[in-house]
């Protein structure tokens, strides 16, 4: 994104001394460093610090990029103490000393969403290696690597990938500054350039002593770290607005084909005509188609649904459209399991015969796989959905959410349900069943705790009936507009 590589540019700027001026009242840096040494001879002299074998002096190979006449290049060993805990295991508990591990030291901040606790004789006990201080840095040196942060929390204890830096003269570094240099492009890259293991890459603490950042007088740190405050906000600000066009672009098709679908049951996205006639006739032809199917035994007799009562209507419809049961309008059932190792056995690699289609096999932008590799045999008694039925899952963590019209005869899984009707339009349906009502509905009724609905449920599930003329041109509508989104 676009503030990500404004904040990296920034960073760099800064490094290189190109955000602000330079004056000749700042000093030199050099007398600065000299000052930073002298401080550090006395801590050691005074055995606050361990003495440490010399820093070898910079070459001219190691230089990275040019600096001001009143700059001056330095080893990070020069500035600062390292608190390391590497290879010192912290017993954690549930309340106590706060430890601040790698996982809460983030880029430039740190998060606290992830909080453990050691006990206070522990604490204590890693006092022998140095007491970290609020301001100091916080770096991790693996898992990952390169992130920087100020400490914030008066008390606390630093993890085993975390090196506490902690400035040996403490006015004569801004540790914010010097933090921005850390997470700067130059940095970053040394860092990679030093970086030890495969796996999880880290740096060791002896290679980290002597990795070079320059220093600039104390006046112009001050500065640089105001002006670099000023505009990081701004850029905060920028990425925010980033983050809501990314967000808005990601979920205005979404919201948009939602509304589109939401509107087509609701007879909003088509004109009624009186040549239409009137969804009532429609759904009185369909109770009697049934009731014949009935008497010739040809489907078997069930428990009537119940009428719909106000309480489950969600919305009002146009007056030639009606309410009905789901159940009362589409026949619905599910497929066959069968277990692996009989598909393989079996089914697997068979070149005629019906595609087996399984809740994998279908894609949650409506796409089905024919060519799986799984035939079922023409002549097995297997369950089937017609060409043109809607295929949905209604188990799993796929339940409501993959559907699809078949193109061609196939078998299923149990997992999946067919949804086919002889008088209305299964395109129509299988709008409806991505619509928000009917999400809804699905919803309301998942029971299990594998998730999914149970065909009882869903032949109770309220359907809004359009005309069968309306149908058709409310699918036609759709088709059109969707892609659109």
């Amino acid at each position: 994104m676009f503030a990500d590589r404004l904040k990296k540019s920034l960073l760099q700027a800064a490094i290189q001394g190109q955000l602000t001026e330079q004056l000749p009242t700042d000093g030199d840096a050099r007398d600065l460093l000299r000052k930073i040494r002298a401080e550090k001879t006395k801590l050691i002299a005074t055995k606050k610090i361990k003495a440490e074998k010399p820093l070898p002096p910079i070459t001219a190979d190691e230089v990275l990029f040019d600096i001001h006449d009143n700059w001056c290049w330095c080893r990070l060993n020069d500035l600062y103490n390292f608190i390391d805990y590497r290879g010192k295991t912290p017993t954690k508990i549930s309340t106590g000393i706060p430890l601040i591990t790698a996982k809460n030291v983030k880029f430039g901040y740190n998060d606290y969403s992830i909080r453990e606790y050691i006990s206070e004789d522990e604490f204590l006990n890693r006092q022998s290696r140095g007491v970290p201080r609020k301001g100091d840095i916080l770096f991790t040196t693996e898992a990952p690597l390169g992130n920087a942060s100020l400490a914030d929390l008066k008390i606390f204890s630093a993890g085993q990938r975390v090196i506490t830096f902690q400035a040996y003269d403490e006015k004569s570094i801004n540790n914010q500054l010097m933090m921005f240099f850390f997470l700067s492009e130059s940095f970053q890259k040394m860092l990679i350039e030093n970086k030890t293991g495969t796996t999880v890459t880290g740096i060791k603490a002896e290679k980290l002593k002597k990795l070079i950042i320059p220093l600039p007088p104390i006046a112009e740190q001050e500065r640089i770290v105001e002006k670099l405050n000023e505009l990081l906000s701004e850029v905060d600000e920028l990425a925010k607005d980033e983050h809501e066009l990314v967000e808005l672009e990601e979920t205005f098709p979404r919201r948009m084909r939602n509304s589109l679908l939401q509107a087509a049951i609701q007879g909003k996205l088509t004109e009624q005509l009186p040549s239409d006639g009137d969804a009532r006739d429609l759904l009185r032809k369909i109770r009697t188609e049934k009731a014949k199917l009935l008497a010739e035994k040809k489907i078997k007799t069930e428990k009537p649904l119940p009428p719909i009562s106000d309480d489950e209507i969600p919305f009002d419809l146009p007056d030639n459209w009606c309410w009905c049961r789901l159940g009362e309008v589409c026949e619905m059932y599910t497929g066959n399991s069968i277990a692996e190792s009989e598909k393989k056995a079996k089914y697997l690699g068979l070149t005629d015969g019906f595609s087996y289609i399984g809740t994998k096999d279908i894609s949650f932008d409506s796409r089905i796989d024919y060519d799986n590799g799984v035939r079922i045999p023409f002549e097995n008694n297997f369950r089937r959905a017609k060409k043109n039925s809607v295929l949905m899952c209604i188990e799993g963590g796929s339940a409501g959410r993959k559907i699809a019209v078949t193109n061609q005869d196939v078998c299923f899984g149990n997992k999946l349900c067919n949804f086919n009707s002889e008088e209305i339009s299964n395109r129509y349906i299988y709008f409806y069943l991505q619509s928000s009502s009917f999400k809804k509905f699905f919803v309301d009724n998942v029971t299990g705790i594998i998730g999914g609905v149970s065909l009882k449920r869903l032949n109770l599930i309220p359907f809004p009936l359009p005309p069968l003329d309306e149908q058709k041109r409310i699918a036609e509508r759709l088709e059109e507009l969707l892609p659109l989104c």
